[in-house]
């Protein structure tokens, strides 16, 4: 009777990690947008992008230390007659937030009693890679639920988008470059008099509602330009992550007159995979921004709608040894069991907020 041994399953199963991380990044929006949609495109010589080569890798460390733009460096001298004197004052362009890592795993296994029902390595391998593949999926959607809407209860160290009604997560409401009061990373938005360290925000419920018959739209080119005009570089929001009233409300307004891009490159238009687009923006419902719509009922809360994201300027951070890593198969003690975990360890990662933005409503 052939039985697969730790070791086997070991390195059979790495070799198939990579590809199923790819269709992790591949399939899920803010993955895939905020590492500028390059996995699975076409790389250096013809070669499609893999993951683990456009992802931002970290090489260890108790914590993440990023320069984030807050201010300007200089000041700017004008010359009349050309014997002015030049304005000498300069300054650091950034401060160092400093991220915790947010590490977690999910565990593989193969019982006696699955060996026995399953004859054969063939037969055992395709078990445990169908079992990897949705630990992978199950790892994914636990990042998404935390980092979109901040629900997941496991991965309480991830930083979120989700900053309304709370003192932490990257947007919130609240006057760029003075009225906000979050803690991202351990700088006070409020302590940041630059915009850099806030973002643009828009009140959908100011003027518009869902109902598909006015200008949600409008609302959307607003905090749209907003993004553009306070990056640093000039550069668009990538993603609009929402949530299905909002995408329904969008197309409704868009239905006549409907636009497609490839997520894989926005100079094509009309081929490939397409998605609905604003701009250059891909537009993506999100559940877990409808799960946290739905939860939010108090009177006056602020539930948000769609969030544009820049993935040049905010952006999941890897440890390089701990990238979706497959660990040693090993039998475990007092049980007729091998299993092997899969770890992780990541930050979400913003190095300009203004180059983000909200869109929300207030509960009735």
């Amino acid at each position: 009777m052939a039985t697969i041994s730790p070791d086997v399953a070991s390195s059979t199963l790495r070799r198939l990690v990579p590809r199923a991380v790819d269709q992790i990044f591949m399939g899920t929006p803010l993955l895939h947008h905020m590492t500028g949609g390059k996995v699975g495109s076409e790389g250096e010589g013809g070669k499609k992008n893999r993951a683990v080569d456009v992802v931002e890798l970290v090489s260890g460390g108790k914590q993440v230390d990023v320069d984030v733009v807050v201010r300007e460096h200089s000041n700017i001298t004008q010359y009349s007659n050309g014997y002015e004197n030049t304005n000498q004052t300069v300054r650091d362009v950034s401060e160092t937030a400093v991220y915790n890592w947010c590490d977690y795993s999910g565990l593989v296994a193969l019982s006696k009693k699955d060996e026995l029902s399953n004859k054969g390595e063939a037969a055992q391998i395709k078990i445990l890679e169908k079992r990897m593949k949705r630990v992978m999926s199950q790892l994914k959607r636990e990042y998404e639920k935390a980092s979109v809407a901040g629900l997941s209860t496991i991965l309480s160290d991830l930083n979120s988008l989700y900053g309304l009604n709370s003192a932490t997560g990257f947007l919130e409401e609240g006057t760029y470059g003075t009225g906000q009061s979050n803690t991202v990373g351990g700088l006070s938005k409020a302590a940041t008099a630059f915009g850099g360290a806030s973002n643009p925000f828009n009140n959908q419920s100011k003027s518009h509602d869902l109902s598909g018959t006015v200008d949600i739209d409008e609302d959307m080119t607003d905090l749209y330009q907003d993004c553009q005009d306070y990056s640093p570089d000039g550069s668009v929001p990538t993603l609009g992550l929402c949530t299905k009233e909002a995408f329904k409300a969008y197309k409704a307004r868009l239905f006549p007159q409907e636009r497609y891009v490839n997520p894989n490159d926005n100079t094509i238009f009309n081929a490939g995979r397409l998605e609905l687009a604003f701009g250059l923006a891909g537009i993506r419902r999100s559940v877990d921004l409808d799960t946290l719509y739905s939860s939010i009922t108090t009177s006056g809360q602020f539930r948000p709608l769609m969030y544009f994201i820049n993935g040049e300027w905010l952006k999941p951070f890897f440890d390089e040894d701990a990238f979706f890593e497959l660990m040693d198969f090993q039998k475990v003690s007092g049980k007729l069991v091998m299993s092997a975990d899969i770890i992780v360890r990541v930050q979400n990662v913003a190095e300009h907020l203004g180059s983000q933005g909200v869109l929300y409503d207030t509960v009735p």
